[in-house]
């Protein structure tokens, strides 16, 4: 079943993931290790139709340290889902979704959204948009220098809002999650090694509503 929490964060995960990992992949010591609301998400309330690549929620991707790890950041597919009411699809709320991954430190997690994901109807209660190919985040996402990212890159989630979304729709979305379907690996982000992430459910505490702009004047 699926469970709605904070989701786990930090780097203290290493020795509980390690214990869950036994059956992973042989390949599998550059696995993400978990996915945590980022402190900067951002926290506005109303979206309306027509705003294009709004940015809606922001989370932190953990990856293993260096000293345990191989040196690798590549993902290899995506899931979003909304636990909100909007949907996607030909006359659904939310046009597209976006995602881009940035450096937590060199760059403060600053990206471009560029990555489109594709409306893959309701799953689950949730509505859901998916990702396959190959994303190299970076060579060494451990790296504690300047210009690393010391472990964390932050996942930018951006919408499209449809010109005409049903009125009081809402958008609170997540990285997708079901221990029902794959209890080994439940998590919506999948890496290179074949490791997958969140090990819960974790989701935008802001929920957003689609509203219309309504104007209002004396023709006198």
């Amino acid at each position: 079943m699926r469970r709605l929490g904070a989701g786990r964060r930090g780097l203290p995960l290493v020795g509980l993931l390690l214990v869950m990992r036994l059956g992973a992949p042989a390949n599998a010591w550059g696995c993400i290790l978990d996915v945590g609301l980022n402190g900067g998400s951002p926290s506005l309330t109303y979206l309306f139709p027509n705003w294009v690549r709004t940015e809606v929620v922001d989370f932190d991707t953990i990856w293993c340290p260096s000293g345990a790890c191989a040196p690798d950041a590549t993902i290899r597919g995506l899931t979003i889902v909304n636990y909100g009411t909007a949907v996607g699809g030909a006359g659904g709320d939310i046009a597209n979704v976006y995602v881009c991954f940035g450096c937590s430190r060199s760059s403060g997690g600053a990206c471009t959204p560029t990555t489109t994901l594709t409306y893959a109807g309701v799953w689950g209660g949730q509505p859901s948009w998916t990702w396959a190919g190959s994303l190299a985040l970076n060579a060494d996402p451990c790296n504690g220098g300047p210009g690393g990212c010391a472990c964390v890159f932050v996942m930018r989630v951006f919408v499209d809002i449809t010109a005409c979304p049903a009125n009081l729709s809402t958008v609170r979305l997540g990285p997708g999650f079901d221990d029902t379907v794959n209890p080994a690996w439940p998590g919506g982000i999948t890496d290179a090694t074949g490791c997958a992430a969140p090990w819960s459910s974790i989701a935008d505490p802001n929920e957003k509503t689609i509203v219309y702009a309504v104007k209002i004047g004396d023709k006198a």
